[in-house]
C-alpha cells in the first residue's frame, strides 16, 4: 500500500510540473512557445510515469490551451479535458 501511495504522490508532482510548464508556455512570447512545447513533450516522454499521458497532454496543448483565458485557468481546464 505504501508503494501505491508513493506512485500516486509522484504522479501528482509530475503532473503539477507539467501544468507549471504549460502556464509558462501560455505566458511566453510566440517565438518561445514552440520551444516550451517541445520541452513539455520531451519531459513527458522522458518520464516513465508520464509516457502514457504524452498523447493526452499533446492533444490538450493543440486543442484546448489556446481557448484558455489565463494561465491560472490551466489546471482546471486540464482536469476538465482529462475527464
Amino acid at each position: 500500500m505504501d508503494f501505491e501511495l508513493e506512485l500516486i504522490h509522484r504522479d501528482v508532482i509530475n503532473v503539477q510540473y507539467i501544468l507549471t510548464l504549460l502556464a509558462k508556455r501560455y505566458d511566453a512570447e510566440a517565438s518561445e512557445q514552440g520551444n516550451i512545447r517541445k520541452l513539455i513533450l520531451d519531459t513527458v516522454a522522458g518520464e516513465i510515469d508520464l509516457r502514457t499521458k504524452r498523447e493526452l497532454i499533446q492533444k490538450f496543448i493543440d486543442s484546448t490551451l489556446s481557448n484558455v483565458e489565463s494561465a491560472a485557468e490551466i489546471p482546471d481546464s486540464f482536469e476538465d479535458f482529462w475527464e
